[in-house]
């Protein structure tokens, strides 16, 4: 860029950084919760309902990258100070949280597909 060009600042949304973090922690405490209720009620639904049920985590999910987007670009305005407050460890906790129900419903969908592979696999 030359030395004389300026660049148009757009204007930001100014951003309660407290409340985002509390909001994306509580997103993810409520993500991993949708996860643990299909986990208990998934031997009791059919296929066409864990399809329902994963397509909404789906969107859940889709939501949450955009909370995450957000949280990158505040951590980079704000800093590394912000990295070492307990909003962040809060945050963190409750993605590690979703993530490791997010694998065992993976797993416990992987070992449902076999199981109905095996049954139909017999059954011919």
């Amino acid at each position: 860029m030359k030395p004389t060009e300026k660049t148009l600042a757009l204007p930001r949304q100014a951003t309660d950084v407290s409340q985002f973090f509390i909001d994306i922690t509580e997103a993810y405490l409520l993500f991993e919760g949708s996860i643990l209720h299909l986990l208990n009620k998934l031997p009791a639904y059919t296929p066409e309902q864990i399809l329902l049920e994963s397509k909404k985590l789906g969107r859940q999910r889709v939501q949450l990258s955009i909370l995450d987007d957000q949280m990158l670009e505040i951590i980079e305005l704000a800093g590394a100070e912000l990295a070492r407050t307990h909003l962040v460890h809060d945050y963190r906790v409750a993605f590690a949280k979703a993530s490791m129900a997010s694998n065992n419903l993976y797993q416990k969908l992987l070992s449902v597909w076999a199981i109905l592979q095996d049954e139909s696999t017999n059954s011919m």
